[in-house]
């Protein structure tokens, strides 16, 4: 399940989440059109989400491997990169991107709390 969320942050990409103001007018946009931020805040944006996606890959395709290290720090990584996805879009003002990886985020903290 954790997989499947974290691919599902894939979806920033393309719906209209984030903020940018242009001109005193606030307008929704992707994450691939958005370009009244800086530089580093979109490679920032580009590197957690993608972190988050390759992860969640990650996640599902070795689900049957049973390494016990593997089993052990798949669930800490996932909601790590979730909570510093989440830490930067609440810095860089980003409120719709951020209420998305926040539901994300209590999903699976409510499996974490079920599973135990």
């Amino acid at each position: 399940m954790f997989g499947i969320l974290d691919i599902s942050s894939l979806l920033l990409f393309f719906l209209p989440f984030f903020a940018q103001r242009v001109a005193g007018v606030s307008l929704a946009v992707s994450l691939i059109d958005l370009t009244a931020v800086s530089p580093y805040l979109i490679i920032s944006y580009y590197i957690l989400i993608i972190s988050l996606v390759i992860f969640g890959v990650l996640t599902l395709a070795l689900q049957q491997v049973s390494c016990l290290f593997w089993n052990r720090i798949k669930r800490k990584i996932s909601l790590i990169l979730n909570i510093l996805a989440v830490i930067l879009l609440v810095l860089s003002l980003q409120p719709y991107a951020t209420i998305f990886l926040i539901i994300f985020f209590v999903i699976k903290v409510f499996l974490v709390i079920r599973h135990d």
